[in-house]
């Protein structure tokens, strides 16, 4: 069941210890109502005595001048209180053109001044007469304006120019994106490479000629090198412990240096 539509409202201050008449409201169409009653507010409240109270609705065929009653509710109430809201069970009325009337009773003969509310409401009825491209109007299958028609059933047809506009626009805002990004990681490499200061080709020749001088006098060492290194140093720098000359040393051997040989001889 969809929402309710309060079609008429009625607000008065009546005396409910007899009963109390509200209507008429003109039916116009084959719908379905509620009837919600509103009894008692902080001004003008119910007695308060618990009790049974009757609400009757009733129609008539206009003018015709016949009433009849299709629904005597009573409502008993145990608790006091001081307001009440009543509704009815939902009600079909059948005929266009009736009127509907309301009867409430309030079991207490105090309650000669009550604020009373009744609300008619719409729970299920016709759809609303507004044309499918106005606003409220509901979508329809057709071909006239605001309608759907569709190329075949359970099919919804699709605007391909708003689609496009759609994608288009869509793409162009990645792409802008995307530029942005692009043009970022640019700047920031052409700073890199502005900062960065390679060597010439003149310094790396120089270099590469400094290092093949020093490789070739490691693989090439003259006899002068070698016995700078060795036999013009100090007897001191051999006479490490377990070397051969801490051991000739210790022997108290001579030693005879020859052109091409050295021979070590005892005394």
């Amino acid at each position: 069941m969809g929402a309710m539509h309060a079609l008429v409202t009625q607000v008065a201050h009546k005396n409910l210890a007899v009963q109390a008449t509200f209507g008429a409201y003109a039916i116009t169409g084959d719908r379905y109502y509620k009837v919600q009653v509103s009894l008692g507010d902080g001004a003008n409240p119910l007695n308060g005595t618990p009790g049974e109270y009757v609400v009757k609705i009733s129609y008539d065929t206009g003018g015709l001048g016949s009433e009849y009653f299709f629904i005597t509710q009573t409502i008993a109430i145990t608790l006091s209180s001081s307001c009440l809201v009543l509704e009815t069970p939902e009600l079909y009325v059948p005929l266009l053109g009736e009127n509907l009337r309301v009867y409430i009773t309030s079991p207490n003969v105090t309650d000669v001044n009550v604020h009373t509310s009744v609300d008619v409401l719409l729970t299920r009825g016709d759809l609303p007469g507004i044309a499918p491209n106005a606003v409220g109007g509901l979508l329809t299958r057709g071909t006239g304006a605001g309608q759907i028609n569709p190329d075949g059933t359970g099919q919804v047809p699709s605007s391909n120019a708003a689609l496009a506009a759609s994608y288009t626009a869509g793409r162009a805002a990645l792409l802008d994106n995307l530029d942005a990004a692009v043009s970022v990681a640019v700047a920031a490499a052409a700073t890199a490479l502005t900062a960065y200061d390679p060597p010439t080709n003149a310094e790396l020749t120089a270099v590469q000629a400094a290092l093949t001088v020093l490789i070739d006098a490691l693989n090439d060492l003259s006899v002068a090198a070698t016995a700078a290194a060795i036999l013009d140093a100090a007897s001191a720098a051999h006479l490490g412990a377990g070397t051969i000359g801490a051991k000739i040393a210790s022997s108290g051997a001579h030693i005879d240096v020859g052109f091409r040989n050295i021979s070590v001889r005892g005394d």
